[in-house]
């Protein structure tokens, strides 16, 4: 089982920053003594670069850059590097809301074994919201690629977000999906034969047609069965309805990755399930 180290992303703002506390304590209560584990918060968009220890698992570290949701891979490096380097990162966001099924999933995730070959594993099927796992070597890599940027816009890091090289500072950036194209869900989660289709609820990704609004501010909520994690985002699109023409069709090879590729390239097709990971 290995080490697995939380690296939440947050922004200098009292939201974003309590959002980010509060799932280091959900964390915390959830694991208990379950799993070895470490938390690093990485704020954005801060005055000052520092680094603050806040409990034995828990680090609290500022950069004064402003990198959308990469915020973590700089702050890690500037503070953390050579260390925690057999580890397993699980990356989240400070707007996540853990499960009931939050460490049943973590116990599975500290069990994998990543192969050098696949740097980067997504925890959501279509590979979205910048969210999975991957080893020490791919955190330092990712950080390097920011190094000379102080300001990602949010515009940008929605693009960057969708798989589409940006140009920052005359810097080529590339999409997470340009490093892998797998994912730690399934596209069809089986149940035993004495068990329920309820039983399989909590291993299949959701996205809830229905907003949740606080102070005008409306949010949708996806369901990333891999982490067991809510995650509540802005959306100018009300709702989200996935449609199958076969519940079994989805790639299962790289040859069928790129043939859907191709036909989502020519139909202007946005999302398309990613390749389930195998040790």
């Amino acid at each position: 089982m290995h080490n697995l180290v939380f690296l939440i992303n947050t922004f200098n703002t009292d939201y974003y920053r309590t959002k980010a506390f509060n799932l280091y304590d959900s964390i915390k209560h959830a694991l208990a003594q379950e799993l070895r584990y470490t938390c690093v918060i990485v704020e954005g968009g801060s005055k000052i670069n520092n680094s603050t220890v806040l409990q034995q698992d828990c680090y609290y570290l500022q950069i004064v850059e402003n990198l959308s949701d990469h915020n973590i891979y700089v702050g890690f490096r500037r503070y953390l590097e050579d260390q925690y380097k057999s580890s397993t990162f699980v990356i989240l966001h400070d707007t996540c809301v853990i499960s009931q099924n939050f460490a049943d999933s973590m116990k599975k995730i500290a069990g994998i074994e990543l192969k050098s070959d696949i740097p980067w594993i997504f925890a959501h099927s279509f590979g979205l919201y910048n969210m999975g796992i991957c080893r020490y070597e791919f955190v330092i890599e990712r950080a390097t690629e920011f190094q000379k940027i102080d300001i990602l816009e949010k515009t940008d890091g929605v693009l960057l977000e969708q798989g589409k090289p940006l140009f920052v500072n005359e810097i080529m950036i590339k999409g997470l999906i340009s490093y892998s194209r797998y994912t730690l869900a399934k596209m069809v989660h089986t149940v035993g034969s004495h068990e329920s289709y309820g039983d399989g609820i909590h291993n299949v990704d959701t996205f809830a047609i229905n907003g949740i609004s606080q102070n005008g501010n409306v949010r949708w909520m996806a369901y990333i069965a891999a982490f067991g994690v809510y995650k509540f985002i802005g959306s100018h699109i009300n709702y989200q309805v996935p449609i199958w023409s076969d519940a079994e069709f989805h790639p299962k090879t790289e040859d069928d990755l790129f043939a859907i590729d191709d036909f989502a390239n020519a139909n202007k097709i946005s999302f398309i399930p990613l390749l389930e990971f195998h040790e």
